[in-house]
C-alpha cells in the first residue's frame, strides 16, 4: 500500500522527520524499487530552480 499526503497539506519538515528513522539507504532503496515498478514517477521541474520538497509522485494508475 502507498499512502500520500495531498500537496496542500504536505510539509517538507514533517516528511523528513517521518522518514529519518528509516535511514537514507532504506528510503533510497525503496524509492528506486517503486520507480522501477512504475508505482512512482519523477516530477519534472525547472532544473534552474532547485527547491526542497517532492521529487517523486505516485503514478496516475495508482491514484484512487
Amino acid at each position: 500500500m502507498v499512502v500520500g499526503t495531498p500537496n496542500e497539506r504536505y510539509s517538507v519538515e514533517t516528511g523528513n522527520q517521518l522518514l529519518k528513522r528509516f535511514g537514507d539507504d532504506a528510503v533510497s532503496s525503496v524509492a528506486e524499487s517503486m520507480l522501477e515498478r512504475g508505482v512512482f514517477s519523477k516530477i519534472v521541474r525547472d532544473p534552474k530552480k532547485p527547491k526542497p520538497g517532492r521529487t517523486l509522485k505516485i503514478s496516475d494508475q495508482y491514484v484512487y
